[in-house]
């Protein structure tokens, strides 16, 4: 279970400086699609709006593309990202305003306060996609990936909902593979494929801007469905 007092977001919150039309989309769109974690809005939202649809949540969008083409590519389901680096976000709160799209909300802040504030069963999948590996030992207890998340993820997820996650660091791919397998909960699935390696269609698992970058490192990509 996790300890709302126990939970400490890591890692820088802003990267290059922020120009004009991005202070504008921060302050001016962003509250258009922000959903907040300080008081209910999170129960509130989930009962009013998303009522019957499918909701999916991905877990530090990064720059968004991948948040924004999945609500593009499914508009029966609703998404939520969650991303502390404003410059990500502003992102994806511009991307969400050029290509209208309607079935996303967006939180500046550390998914795992949302997981607390989830139902059980509330969600159909979650996505966790090149998160930070932290490689240096001591640095672990950071990675997301931890067995009270995986407990979490579990309650709020439906039955045979899945979590999606992608990494090219080995050490941390490591890391997360002895993680599910503790929790005899989780079934690794292939979907088709020969092996973790191989990479998903596109069309249903959309690059983010770090794959494009990521040159000569290959990375794996995990579904982990809820037995």
């Amino acid at each position: 279970m996790l300890l709302l007092s126990k939970i400490r977001l890591y890692g820088r919150r802003q990267g290059r400086a922020l120009k004009p039309l991005h202070h504008h989309l921060l302050d001016v769109v962003f509250p258009k699609y922000q959903l907040s974690l300080t008081d209910q809005s999170v129960d509130d939202f989930l009962k009013s709006t998303v009522k019957n649809q499918e909701l999916s949540l991905e877990v530090g969008f990064g720059g968004g593309e991948h948040l924004a083409a999945q609500a593009l590519l499914f508009p029966h389901r609703f998404f939520i990202g969650c991303e502390p680096f404003i410059n990500g976000l502003i992102s994806l709160v511009q991307q969400i305003e050029e290509k209208n799209i309607e079935n996303v909300k967006v939180i500046q802040g550390d998914a795992r306060i949302l997981m607390t504030k989830l139902s059980d069963q509330s969600l159909k999948n979650a996505y966790i996609l090149f998160p930070d590996p932290w490689p240096k030992k001591r640095h672990f207890k950071r990675r997301l990936i931890q067995a009270e998340v995986l407990s979490e993820l579990w309650r709020a997820l439906e039955d045979n909902g899945r979590i999606y996650i992608a990494t090219d660091h080995a050490c941390y791919l490591s890391w997360i593979l002895d993680k599910f397998a503790a929790d005899e909960r989780w079934q690794l699935e292939l979907e088709g494929r020969s092996n973790i390696y191989e990479r998903p269609a596109v069309e249903t698992w959309p690059m983010t801007r770090y794959e494009q970058k990521s040159g000569e490192r290959q990375p794996a990509f995990l579904v982990y469905r809820k037995k």
